[in-house]
């Protein structure tokens, strides 16, 4: 829907997509989670951890939701025609990494190399990148070091931050209800306050 808007304005972006949800085949944990929530009007199962999945299914056969139904219904994702229109019209995109937290560093990083080259291969790209769902605050610069011969730039979301890691940066969420102009102003305003007490630079 904002790929309209992006190229009235010649506004670049990249857009991050998950590759195993394209053309509706899969369901990511964090969507299942979310999508429940709403059903049962409860947060509750928004505390499910990624070991719990097989649980958070069962539950979701309880209530009568079938995920591929859901699938089917709604289409939530890209299809890979869509993403071909898209590379057409100037965007650039990149993989989205889900589940970092709950995994292991070296799980990580099989999965940052290998989703990255799938979908470089799949849409014939020159370049590849990648984004966490997640904070990275906790990956070391080793980690870092180890996937940045197959990957070109990565992101995360902990506003706006400088790095120490080469080709890693940091975004400023913007899925907030609060209006753009004023999502930007307090992160500037965090940013130079954090500056002031040298905490503005994600060490790692």
């Amino acid at each position: 829907e904002i790929a309209p808007i992006l190229k009235e304005y010649e506004i670049p972006a990249t857009i991050f997509i998950a590759p195993s949800t394209i053309n509706n085949k899969h369901l990511p944990f964090e969507s299942k989670k979310n999508i429940l929530a709403n059903e049962l009007c409860s947060d509750a199962v928004l505390d499910f951890s990624l070991s719990q999945e097989d649980e958070l299914d069962e539950l979701a056969k309880t209530f009568s939701i079938k995920w591929s139904d859901y699938l089917s219904e709604h289409q939530p994702f890209l299809t890979s025609k869509e993403i071909g229109e898209l590379i057409g019209n100037g965007f650039t995109i990149g993989t989205q990494i889900y589940n970092h937290p709950e995994i292991s560093i070296e799980q990580l990083k099989q999965q940052v190399i290998s989703e990255s080259q799938l979908l470089k291969n799949q849409f014939n790209l020159d370049y590849s990148v990648c984004a966490f769902h997640y904070s990275d605050k906790k990956l070391t610069a080793d980690f870092f070091s180890s996937i940045e011969k197959n990957i070109d730039a990565s992101f995360g979301i902990n506003g706006l931050m400088n790095e120490n890691s080469p080709h890693h940066y940091q975004r400023i969420l913007m899925d907030k209800p609060q209006k753009a102009e004023d999502i930007l102003k307090l992160a500037y305003s965090n940013y130079w306050l954090k500056k002031l007490c040298f905490k503005n630079t994600i060490k790692r």
